[in-house]
């Protein structure tokens, strides 16, 4: 399952999400850490998701930030890390984030 954390929920979640964060991090070249991923999250400017397993542990956590004006609405992908996602997670990433976007 793919789905957004909303800000009153980011506490529940942020000692899970934030290794996850620190592996997207570890692929920026050492511009981020897991924890400016959150702060951006905290900060209101970007959103947080999580993938949960069968198992309902998190297995990938993602931010991303929409950018709006007047005539149009575009999300971008900032972070994603994780491990065991497959494509049918991906799959379903991508799904409802279209969704939210619109």
């Amino acid at each position: 399952m793919f789905t957004y954390v909303p800000d009153i929920h980011l506490e529940l979640v942020k000692d899970k999400v934030l290794p996850l964060l620190d592996r997207a991090g570890d692929r920026s070249g050492g511009r981020f850490a897991g924890m400016d991923f959150m702060n951006m999250v905290e900060d209101g400017s970007h959103q947080l998701w999580i993938t949960i397993d069968d198992d309902e542990e998190i297995i990938g956590a993602t931010t991303t930030n929409i950018h709006a004006n007047r005539n149009l609405r575009v999300m971008e992908i900032i972070a994603q890390g994780g491990s065991g996602m497959d494509d049918m997670y991906l799959s379903e990433a991508l799904s409802a984030l279209e969704a939210f976007a619109i």
